[in-house]
């Protein structure tokens, strides 16, 4: 009888040895799939959500999230529409913890750019407001319409934003590189 006693609890302790070790890899597996994971992956999760976020400049904003894009995002504010760099986010609330993650890596999910976003907003010649890399006591916000954007930079016909971009009303224009661009805010399109 000691004999069998003696099996069983050494069965037990190396059942108990492989639950641990399994239980180890696993969250070391859970590590490592969430070291994957991107802040547009975590974005796409939360689509339809309301979050506020932390600009750059100081500014907050906070609104619906509606796209995510490679290197952006959209969000729905009342009648507003605002686009937003990820680069320009400095803190992100209202975030559950989903992740929209590819299911197979090797085809990765192709999201729009921002050039891309700007160019259609550009083809739309809605009127915008351009929030630019600045101090919150001295904003610098630019009022117009997006001229063709290049591959670094965007043109904004400046003009008084309740009036189209005709030539009568156009200023002038302004050339910003993107890396400056903190938002772009627009009258939303249902």
């Amino acid at each position: 009888m000691r004999w069998e006693s003696l099996f069983v609890d050494l069965d037990a302790q190396l059942d108990s040895e492989v639950r641990r070790g399994r239980a180890a890899e696993i969250q070391d597996m859970i590590r490592v799939q969430r070291s994957q994971i991107r802040l547009a992956d975590r974005f796409e999760g939360q689509l339809g959500r309301d979050i506020a976020l932390r600009l750059t400049n100081g500014a907050q904003e906070r609104g619906e999230l509606r796209v995510v894009g490679e290197d952006w995002l959209n969000l729905r504010q009342a009648h507003r529409e605002l686009l937003v760099p990820m680069w320009s986010i400095v803190m992100i609330s209202g975030l559950s913890h989903r992740a929209q993650l590819v299911a197979d890596p090797a085809q990765p999910k192709r999201r729009v750019t921002l050039g891309s976003a700007l160019r259609a907003i550009a083809r739309d010649r809605s009127a915008v407001v351009a929030r630019l890399s600045s101090t919150a006591s001295d904003p610098v916000e630019i009022t117009g319409t997006l001229s063709v954007p290049g591959k670094d930079f965007l043109e904004i016909l400046t003009h008084p934003g309740d009036e189209f971009s005709r030539e009568e009303s156009i200023h002038g224009s302004v050339v910003v590189p993107w890396s400056a661009l903190i938002s772009l805010r627009r009258e939303a399109r249902d």
